[in-house]
């Protein structure tokens, strides 16, 4: 089969036929591509890869000395008075060693003389030929690859290279020869009376080249699977263990490629257990494997873990002997290089990509071709100041693209911003600007769709690396509205992460209509052909001129035009018939004097943009003049903060000793870097509306301090200092929103019926048998307990925990005390407890799909909510609701955020008590954010969900207080009503002691008030 290498990363290819017309209909469009075919389920895989690191970073175990073979094959010297045949004999020996080890120039050396002494002994050898020429297509030698097959062909009829030929041709685009190429090898296998089995392999195997090298992966999938199978089962002489595993390893490729990254880690890791029984950790099987977890990691978000993944399996390359000067180390370490400019650590970065350029110094042409046009490290010369080692690569590159792909292909375009980049290192500020103009639209459009997380976060960098560039001309360029920019570049960049991704998968879910369905199908598989295309003629021009193909070049250009009009063509019309859908893929990124017609009297949007160096800050009043600051502060300093703030607001307490004090002082350092600098924007408002990213996401804006304040030595009852802390909530409300965005389409939806039912809650589910006959205890102390909702933890350790390595969920912690709470907000709004509640058993999954929630003004969920990666398999947020071991349904138990997108609803709140957005370092904010996009495009218009663990007292409290306020004052906004809740609870007489009956603590402290945040529209009921 060739090297996984080889199909990582050259099986590409375009449609089998296609025109180019000035213009196309809707009908000629929907003809341009095929639909994909419906989702598949899986087993999930762990949680976390630390029982692979573990293996890997193990001393070398390898179990059959294959590699020493190799090791020592490769570096014989060649033998003395050997007889031509002899000679022959030795170079194809090492050739094959040197090509399992993964050293081109070796392979391509040692098989060229191979040739020649075989020729002059007049012998063939069918099955190292078709070895050589497979060596020769990797190194981009695509006419001399099908000269070697084709001769393999006419000199000994050899069957597989019928198979391999017409995946050569499909990796450079040629569908039509391909096609001809397997309609001549099944005629031939049959012909020659190979057997049905074998002739039914080598069908697979051509069929699933094709279709992959046409971008329709999950079609290729039962070809790959067949082909396998039979192989496996009908034990061919050509049947090797290392051959099956590059196969399985097509497999978990082939899932990669088609987005279902669980089901590629499971198949690659099937691939791991087997080669590390085969050949040992230090075989460059087991390094296959490992990177094709990687590259699913990486496509997750999973930056880290990728990483560390991969650092590991290059650590067993190394053991095993590939030397740097090895095409697989360059592939590797360039993977690796990736990953690190991904998570901005640049310097590491390089240093891959400088062994890259040093290992392949004397194969000069293939490190051109396959390494000098990824952006990732031209991004990281500019990053680490190498800025006119990169500026040479970056002028040739987008040269080269833009004759051959035109203005505004996403590859040129990233050149041509990378040229930005490089302009504004060099002073050439007027350039920087027109190329970062020119490109960033380009960028933009695409990136969620194509980019997956990796080239996400490039793009990413590139727009903020513009912003600092608009920023450093704002006072000298009048003419240019550089605020007004910059804002919508933050914009755009806020949803570029992985989150994005999911969200747009679960919006295509959510999507109803099945036309429209159809529609998102055909223009999802058109881009992919368009990415696959565009590859191809790219790997094409990359080689040498004498392998070159015109023709052939010319018809995919033809082609890749007609794909990008066919898609063009389908995106209009899906907006045309799913306007709520399009918005929610593709925003529009407004400027700030859109948004602020959509303000209502009395308020205020800050936006708040936190950049590595410094921080933008946009205040956004309803009249009167927008403000701006560029703040000079370090993202690491503010970490700093943040993290101290934050261990008084989650410090796990079990008594109110344990609760550390808050540092106002900190407080107020936040308040008067973020707030201060814009004032004239706020200060007449009643209501802020807060757009924020990390790490300021991370904490409750409403505990910052609007002076210094100073806490009294000697308090009459515990924390009653706080009760005079001058917190900026005293002086407005505060709603959070994800994006400018979102709150000008949560603005226009229009009002709720009055008809509707008050309330719909559900609470306290039951996650395994054990947990339903779980009694609530209170333990005797000598000192007053304070409940506070165990929340993310399993029976296994807590969810954030890096070393647990596998959860379910079975094993969540339930939450009893979350009964009364939903109990209290159904009194406080009248409800009926037998129709609206719903704990226990009924808080299921089920329930919530199945029952009419659009005539419920308040829904209120109090259960664990999940990030990514809680629990096994689980790849978006998700609320935690009665497991199917207890309800016996045919279910998972989890509420996730494209099955909430499913839902319809028309409510004015969704409460997610126990919620705990502050967890995991980050990705609880996230997972808010994913859950509230979710929920607003249900159809509900605000979320109150709590950022830490809450204390179960304080928590009802709030709650009921929340909606008494709206129902006794229908003139307070819903950020208003929970602003008073707040304000209430900070004056309420204090938390009494269940033993002593006794007020023994002020609610004042910010850890019972603050943790809950307003998300969405924060304005008043309609």
């Amino acid at each position: 089969m060739g090297r996984i290498l080889l199909i990582l990363s050259l099986i590409v290819a375009t449609l089998q036929s296609c025109v180019t017309t000035t213009t196309m209909s809707l009908e000629e469009a929907k003809r341009v591509t095929i639909s994909m075919m419906g989702e598949d389920t899986f087993v999930p895989p762990p949680r976390r890869v630390e029982d692979i690191t573990a293996i890997l970073n193990q001393p070398g175990k390898s179990t059959s000395g294959s590699t020493d073979y190799y090791k020592s094959k490769a570096a014989a010297a060649p033998p003395a008075n050997e007889t031509e045949q002899g000679q022959a004999d030795f170079y194809k020996n090492r050739s094959i060693a040197a090509y399992e080890l993964g050293r081109s120039k070796q392979t391509l050396e040692d098989g060229k003389m191979a040739e020649h002494y075989a020729g002059k002994a007049g012998i063939t050898d069918p099955i190292f030929i078709q070895k050589f020429a497979t060596a020769e297509r990797e190194a981009g030698n695509f006419r001399r690859a099908i000269q070697l097959y084709e001769q393999n062909i006419k000199a000994s009829n050899y069957i597989w290279s019928y198979a391999f030929l017409a995946f050569t041709y499909a990796s450079i685009g040629d569908i039509e020869a391909a096609s001809r190429i397997k309609e001549d090898g099944i005629r031939n296998c049959r012909e020659g009376k190979r057997g049905a089995a074998l002739c039914q392999i080598i069908k697979a195997h051509m069929e699933a080249a094709i279709l992959e090298a046409q971008g329709k992966y999950r079609e290729a999938e039962p070809y790959i699977r067949d082909s396998l199978d039979r192989a496996l089962g009908a034990q061919f002489n050509f049947y090797t263990p290392g051959g099956v595993l590059r196969w399985k390893t097509w497999l978990a490729r082939n899932l990669f490629f088609q987005g279902r990254f669980f089901e590629s880690e499971i198949a690659a890791r099937d691939v791991l257990n087997e080669s590390l029984g085969h050949g040992g950790q230090e075989s460059a099987q087991t390094f296959f494997a490992v990177f094709i977890i990687s590259l699913d990691l990486a496509a997750q978000g999973r930056i880290l873990e990728a990483e560390r993944l991969l650092s590991s399996a290059i650590k067993t390359l190394e053991a095993s002997g590939v030397t740097n000067d090895s095409l697989l180390a360059a592939q590797a370490r360039s993977g690796y290089g990736n990953l690190l400019t991904a998570s901005g650590n640049y310097r590491r970065a390089m240093e891959q990509f400088d062994l890259v350029k040093t290992g392949m110094q004397e194969n000069q042409y293939l490190y051109d071709k396959s390494f000098t046009k990824n952006p990732a490290l031209l991004l990281s010369l500019l990053m680490t100041g190498r800025t006119g080692e990169a500026t040479g690569i970056i002028s040739d590159n987008y040269e080269k693209f833009r004759n051959v792909f035109g203005e505004k292909d996403f590859n040129t375009a990233e050149m041509l911003a990378l040229r930005g980049m490089a302009h504004f290192r060099q002073g050439n500020l007027k350039q920087a600007r027109e190329d970062f103009s020119n490109s960033i639209n380009i960028l933009t459009q695409y990136v969620a769709d194509r980019g997956g997380y990796i080239r996400s976060q490039r793009v990413k960098i590139i727009i903020q690396d513009y912003m600092r560039l608009l920023d450093r001309v704002r006072e000298t360029d009048p003419a240019i509205d550089t605020i007004g920019l910059s804002f919508q570049l933050a914009e755009i960049t806020r949803g570029q992460t992985v989150q994005s991704a999911v969200m747009a998968s679960s919006a295509r879910a959510a999507e109803t209509d099945p036309e429209v369905i159809n529609l998102i199908r055909q223009e999802q598989d058109t881009l992919k052909q368009i990415s696959v295309t565009e590859t191809s003629i790219l790997e094409i021009i990359s080689a040498s001129p004498d392998q070159q193909n015109p023709q052939l070049i010319k018809s995919l250009h033809a082609k890749l035009d007609a794909l990008r009009q066919a898609r063009g063509i389908l995106i209009d019309e899906i907006k045309k018939r799913s306007k709520k859908y399009a918005e929610f893929v593709n925003p529009q990124t407004p400027l700030p004097a859109t948004v602020q017609k959509h303000l209502r009297p009395h308020e205020s949007l800050i936006s708040i943009y936190t950049l590595d160096d410094r921080t933008y800050i946009w205040a956004i009043p309803q009249s009167g003049n927008i403000r701006f600051a560029s703040v000079p502060v370090l993202k690491t300093d503010l970490d700093e903060i943040v993290s101290a703030l934050r261990k008084s607001l989650d410090p796990n307490p079990s008594s109110f000793s344990d609760i550390p004090l808050f540092d106002t002082n900190l407080a107020h350092e936040l308040f008067s870097t973020f707030f201060l600098p814009v004032r004239d924007g706020w200060k007449d408002a009643h209501d802020i509306l807060v757009i924020v990213n990390e790490p300021i996401s991370q904490i409750p804006l409403a505990t910052l301090t609007t002076e210094p304040f100073k806490q009294p030595k000697e308090e009459k009852l515990l924390f009653d200092g706080y009760r005079n802390v001058p917190w900026l909530i005293r002086q407005v409300s505060i709603t959070m929103v994800p994006s400018a965005s979102s709150l000008i389409s949560l603005r226009m939806l229009p009002a709720g019926p009055i008809q509707r039912k008050a309330f719909a809650g559900f609470g306290d589910p039951i996650f395994n048998p054990g947990q339903v006959a779980m009694s609530e205890k209170q333990t005797p102390s000598n000192e007053a307990t304070i409940q506070v909702r165990s929340v993310r933890l399993s029976n296994r350790g807590g969810l954030d925990s890096s070393k647990l390595i596998s959860s379910q969920i079975e094993n969540l912690e339930r939450l009893p005390d979350t009964a009364e709470e939903i109990k209290a907000i159904a009194v406080a709004l009248k409800a009926d407890m037998p129709r609206d509640v719903f704990l226990g058993k009924e808080a299921s999954e089920n329930r919530v799909k199945t029952m009419d929630l659009s005539d419920r003004q308040v829904i209120a969920f109090a259960t664990h909510a999940l990030v990514p990666g809680d629990l096994d398999g689980l790849d978006q947020p998700a609320l935690a609701l009665s497991s199917p071991k207890v309800t016996g349904i045919n279910d998972d138990g989890l509420l996730t955020m494209g099955e909430i997108m499913k839902l319809k609803l028309n409510a004015d709140w969704v409460v997610l008590s126990a919620c705990n957005t502050g967890a995991a370092a980050g990705s609880g904010a996230e997972a808010l954010s994913g859950l509230g996009k979710a929920f607003f495009y249900a159809g509900t218009r605000a979320v109150i969900a709590t950022m830490y663990p809450v204390e179960t007292t304080s928590a009802k409290k709030l709650t009921t207080q929340l909606f008494q306020n709206q129902i006794e004052n229908r003139e307070y906004t819903r950020s208003q009503a929970l602003q008073k809740a707040m304000l209430n609870l900070i004056k309420d007489p204090g938390y009494i002691d269940p033993i002593s009956q006794k007020i023994v603590a002020s609610y004042a402290h910010p850890l019972f008030w603050a943790p809950f945040v307003l998300f969405g529209d924060g304005g008043r009921e309609d």
